[in-house]
């Protein structure tokens, strides 16, 4: 199956409505040498098979859009990390508790305000391998 692989090089996908944010954290990707794409929108770029993280502030859109739609990338890009930037982490937390197995191990939630140093020693982690059957 083709896919991100431990040796791939780190590609984010970053999802924020924040012009402010989402061009600071492209930016400072892009110096570090992470490869990215930003978006304003969660069925954003295709070629998921890309991308080791995806980047999402989901304080930015109504929060059960924000709720259902990691779901959704959760499984639209099952090779890479989901990590959640949010001030409201208790609730992206319990929303993950109910998640199936595999995709647990690749969500992360992340308290808001966050350097961007720490976002990066997150993205440019190898995502973990998808369990076997």
């Amino acid at each position: 199956m083709a896919g991100v692989t431990a040796n791939a090089a780190p590609h984010a996908l970053i999802i924020s409505r924040n012009a402010l944010t989402a061009k600071g954290l492209g930016s400072y990707f892009d110096e570090r040498g992470v490869a990215n794409t930003v978006t304003d929108r969660f069925d954003g770029p295709l070629g998921h098979d890309r991308y080791t993280a995806v980047v999402v502030f989901p304080d930015e859109f109504p929060v059960q859009s924000a709720a259902t739609s990691i779901e959704v990338l959760a499984r639209r890009f099952s090779r890479a990390w989901i990590v959640v930037v949010t001030r409201q982490t208790a609730r992206f937390e319990k929303l993950f508790a109910g998640m199936n197995a595999p995709a647990l191990g690749r969500l992360l939630v992340l308290p808001r305000p966050i350097w961007g140093w720490d976002l990066l020693d997150h993205v440019i982690q190898p995502p973990p391998p998808i369990p076997s059957p």
